[in-house]
């Protein structure tokens, strides 16, 4: 008899666990609402994630094209002739660059001298010149004068005639 009385009350205790008002659980409603939070924050989530990825790579990009600019700064001179003018080149199929020299400090008086230092800039360009994909380097290089280092007329020039003899 013990085991009857074992089985009517746990089926009794199951009646009273299945009644409407006593349910324990989530609804389908409530599961919905907890997903379409879960992927509103994944999606913001991600979001975030590609931005930063997006930066990095133009970060990347930016700092190599800084990097070819001041390696072809440096190129002026002994691989570029110190004369007004543009080159320009390709530097692998990523960056295009474009090197400009104009004559700085050159006055009236002095316009058929040659110019005692030039302007130059070099533009880097990448993912074909779009917007806020370059950049620009400036400087002034000095020309070095016709005569050779060292003649008298570097270290004292005259300003007299020299006697004739």
């Amino acid at each position: 008899m013990a085991h009857a009385t074992t089985w009517s009350s746990l089926s009794r205790k199951l009646r009273r666990t299945f009644r409407a008002g006593n349910r324990s659980g989530f609804t389908l409603l409530e599961i919905l609402i907890a997903l379409a939070i879960l992927s509103i924050s994944m999606a913001a989530l991600l979001g975030s994630l590609s931005a930063s990825i997006n930066h990095q790579v133009r970060a990347k990009r930016e700092a190599e094209a800084v990097e070819l600019a001041q390696s072809l700064l440096a190129r002026v001179g002994t691989d570029f002739p110190l004369q007004a003018g543009d080159t320009e080149g390709d530097e692998s199929p990523n960056y295009h660059w474009h090197l400009t020299m104009a004559a700085y400090g050159v006055t009236a008086d002095s316009s058929n001298d040659p110019p005692p230092a030039l302007d130059t800039s070099i533009t880097v360009s990448w993912d074909g010149g779009a917007a806020g994909s370059s950049v620009t380097l400036h400087t002034l290089k000095l020309v070095p004068s016709s005569t050779s280092p060292g003649t008298p007329s570097d270290i004292m020039p005259s300003t007299a005639p020299s006697p004739e003899p």
